[in-house]
């Protein structure tokens, strides 16, 4: 039982972690577009 937790919450710690990561490539990336 513990792993299953350990597991559930090592999961969710590397998903968050990815969504910070991406989030912050993405800002670092963006161009507005002005022509529209």
């Amino acid at each position: 039982m513990k792993k299953y937790i350990v597991f559930i919450f090592s999961f969710m710690l590397l998903f968050i972690v990815l969504q910070i990561i991406s989030g912050w490539v993405l800002t670092i990336f963006y161009t507005p577009d002005f022509s529209s």
